[in-house]
């Protein structure tokens, strides 16, 4: 299970703070291919699409779409709703 990620990029994003966005993508990663749950049985989506997120944040546009795809991968492997 990867860590839950949700809460964290939002901020991110919404301060557009990319020194806690380069920190946060170098940790989430390793866990790309993954899709994170909370402790209620819900789910935040794939970590690609938070790592999206987050290279947009750190303007790095290619990597941000690179991830951007491979979350709609994950969640269309997993049947996910959108």
């Amino acid at each position: 299970m990867a860590p839950q990620h949700d809460p964290a990029r939002r901020p991110c994003a919404f301060l557009e703070d990319q020194a806690a966005a380069a920190r946060l993508h170098a940790l989430l990663g390793p866990y790309e291919n993954l899709d994170t749950v909370g402790p209620v049985e819900a789910t935040f989506g794939s970590v690609a699409r938070a790592l999206g997120v987050l290279a947009t944040v750190l303007e790095r546009y290619d990597a941000a779409e690179r991830h951007f795809a491979d979350a709609i991968e994950t969640e269309r492997k997993m049947k996910a709703r959108s």
